[in-house]
């Protein structure tokens, strides 16, 4: 979802969540860092302690941080390529790829302070930022949830306001924080969480059912304008827009927590064997989420300078199944090039019997040792 989304003029990015929600991969992206980073902890804790489990996410933190300057520079070239090839009709790296052809050094600098980063990559310092703080808060849900989540929650209605002290971020941590919150709580409390609210099952469902009807009305009258006005009144529309993405605006989290709440209810309702053809791709991309978003990143530039400038008939069918393949591709090389020999069909005994969500959380654990 986020690789083609990330492609300009991409078919397949007609048919991903933002087209039918207020929501889009982002929310996903963050609450489900939330819940492997609470799962890893958790792990880790149990085994050498909590002291230890605080300096490994302390060290996955910074290889996080690594990894990001890493990748915005490998995107900052790709987008040097694409102009000296005059590739670039496209690309959205035009202003900062001048940069830093005229001044690298500043440019890097920036990027390493965190005040400024090149597009596509504006969500990884949300995660070097949160693995590094996730520790404290771990332990807080753990002995006070309510406590924790209610502060977590008044942060964010502060959060626009606060924006000041991160001017370089397009994402502001003090909303964005309260999805990550939200992943760890599942992840500390989800047997007693669900069970609370399954009390209520009936009532969310309405409600959950409500809300991602009325989300898909309103995405979709934004493309009739004269449609969504006459469905609009002024003062409504005054009411509800901007829709917020950096700030995380509220109808943006509603509609989220509504489309998660009704996910798990098909989840639980189709046996979907994710080990299995045609979904094992699906799983090794998500056990090597690091690598393959870098890989997606720059996948994307380069299929949307491929679509833009390619005079081929479906030049843009053709640039997402080739980036979606290569994708692919590049997941099962990198899981092959780490597999000990001989270990390939005990792991995927091993990977079978094992939630997707406790996979990631124990790469998690083995990438922070």
């Amino acid at each position: 979802m986020i690789l083609v989304d990330h492609i300009p003029g991409s078919p397949l990015s007609n048919v991903t969540l933002r087209n039918f929600a207020l929501c889009d991969a982002t929310e996903i992206f963050v609450f489900l860092s939330g819940l492997s980073c609470g799962l890893a902890y958790l792990k880790i804790a149990s085994t050498t302690g909590t002291r230890s489990a605080a300096l490994r996410m302390a060290r996955r933190s910074f290889t996080l941080y690594l990894a990001h300057i890493a990748i915005a520079l490998a995107v900052l070239v790709s987008g040097v390529v694409l102009l000296c090839f005059a590739l670039d009709k496209e690309s959205q790296l035009i202003d900062i790829s001048d940069e830093f052809l005229s001044e690298p050094l500043r440019c890097i600098a920036r990027i390493a302070k965190l005040t400024a980063q090149p597009p596509l990559t504006d969500v990884l310092p949300l995660y070097v930022f949160f693995v590094f703080v996730s520790p404290l808060y771990i332990e807080t849900v753990k002995r006070w949830p309510l406590i924790s989540l209610s502060a977590s929650a008044a942060l964010w209605c502060f959060a626009v306001p606060l924006r000041f002290a991160v001017p370089g971020l397009l994402f502001n941590p003090f909303a964005w924080q309260l999805v990550f919150a939200l992943g760890i709580a599942v992840a500390i409390h989800r047997d007693r969480l669900m069970c609370w609210l399954d009390d209520y099952s009936a009532t969310l469902c309405a409600i959950a059912k409500l809300v991602a009807l009325l989300s898909v009305l309103l995405v979709t009258s934004w493309r009739y304008p004269e449609f969504h006005d006459s469905l609009l009144p002024q003062w409504l529309r005054d009411q509800i827009y901007p829709i917020s993405k950096p700030d995380l605006d509220l109808l943006r989290l509603i509609n989220f927590l509504a489309l998660a709440w009704l996910v798990r209810f098909v989840l639980k309702a189709v046996d979907i064997h994710w080990q299995k053809a045609p979904f094992t791709w699906v799983t090794t991309v998500g056990r090597h989420g690091l690598p393959c978003f870098a890989m997606g990143i720059l996948l994307s530039l380069w299929a949307g300078a491929l679509a833009a400038n390619a005079r081929i008939i479906a030049a843009n069918w053709i640039a997402d199944l080739l980036a979606v393949t290569l994708l692919a591709a590049f997941a099962m090389l990198y899981e092959r090039r780490e597999r000990p020999r001989g270990a390939s069909r005990k792991a995927a005994r091993e990977r079978s019997a094992t939630p997707l969500m406790e996979q990631a959380a124990a790469r998690i654990a083995n990438t922070a040792e």
